[in-house]
């Protein structure tokens, strides 16, 4: 993991990213799967922006499913980091991914729309971050004149709409979040106590020309056997605006929010194949069109085979 750190990018300050526009045609079929009109967004303001960041974190879930794709629940060829083949992941091929990929189509798209933006190295992880953290996470900021936003559409159950960089804690659907300047050039994101991870930091001394730089952080997710992306088998994630986070681990689907009496809720535990695929399909707009039926039964007993592993060591806790 320390080898695949990047502490900081290869552009000194903030720089914002260029040549990533997409295609006309591309960019249509993205707001299709946003299921957002060109009018809705049609000039690059802070409205288009939280609707298309609400669009985004609603509709296109965070996911591993290709790491657990493979003969015998083997990772499937990594993809390309590159704007273009992250985009056709999302548009066409009407997948997911991790915080690299979705980043990489989110930028793009957003560019290609007539946004200013630059991309920062970043770490999930409690402040201050480990040293071997920097380079796991990737933060996108949006730039209004003198006013600028973190639209992080990478993290799974974050916040539906962009964060200005200041210091402050606001409150999204009954989410506490805080932001907190940590250095001259270093920020600190606080999650609510129900999220998946605790929170995460980043470094606005430098920037990235594009998220291939991240492509060693990508590698290890995606091949070493500790990647947390491995080890935890199949994960879906997506927020869903006033019903907070749906997420589908292995064969178990759960909603998290503050508002539910234990702060989530089972909602189906899929005992077979086609159980669970169709809670893929339905609860994560994910028709699976890419994935010939080898790969989906891949998938499903990865699931299953975390599942029992799992029922089992709770099985022996509960043993006297």
């Amino acid at each position: 993991m320390r080898a695949a750190a990047v502490r900081a990018g290869s552009l000194v300050g903030v720089v914002p990213v260029s040549g990533c526009r997409l295609s006309a045609d591309l960019t249509a079929a993205y707001l299709d799967r946003l299921r957002l009109s060109a009018a809705e967004v049609s000039e690059p303001t802070l409205q288009s922006l939280c609707r298309l960041q609400a669009a985004h974190i609603s509709l296109v879930a965070y996911e591993n499913l290709d790491l657990h794709a493979g003969e015998g629940g083997a990772p499937l060829p990594p993809p390309r980091l590159d704007p273009v083949a992250s985009a056709e992941r999302v548009a066409l091929r009407r997948r997911g991914g991790y915080c690299f990929v979705l980043v990489d189509a989110f930028a793009a798209l957003l560019t290609s729309l007539g946004f200013v933006v630059s991309l920062h190295t970043a770490g999930v992880g409690e402040s201050p971050l480990a040293a071997e953290k920097w380079g796991n996470h990737i933060v996108l900021l949006v730039h209004f004149g003198e006013r600028r936003f973190v639209s992080d559409v990478g993290l799974g159950d974050g916040p539906l709409r962009p964060f200005e960089l200041r210091e402050h804690a606001w409150e999204e659907d009954g989410y506490a979040f805080r932001l907190e300047a940590t250095g001259a050039s270093t920020w600190h994101f606080t999650h609510h106590p129900l999220g998946s991870f605790r929170g995460f930091d980043f470094c606005l001394s430098s920037s990235a020309a594009s998220v291939r730089e991240f492509g060693e952080y990508h590698a290890f997710y995606w091949s070493h056997p500790d990647s947390p992306y491995r080890v935890s088998g199949p994960v879906l994630q997506r927020v869903t605006p006033e019903r907070g986070v749906l997420t589908l681990r292995c064969c178990t689907l759960r909603r998290v929010h503050p508002g539910l009496p234990a702060g989530s809720t089972t909602i189906a535990v899929a005992a077979s194949a086609d159980e669970w695929l169709a809670l893929v399909r339905e609860h994560f707009c994910m028709p699976l069109i890419d994935s010939p039926p080898e790969q989906q039964t891949s998938l499903w007993l990865s699931a299953k085979t975390k599942h029992d592993a799992w029922l089992a060591q709770e099985r022996g806790r509960e043993a006297p």
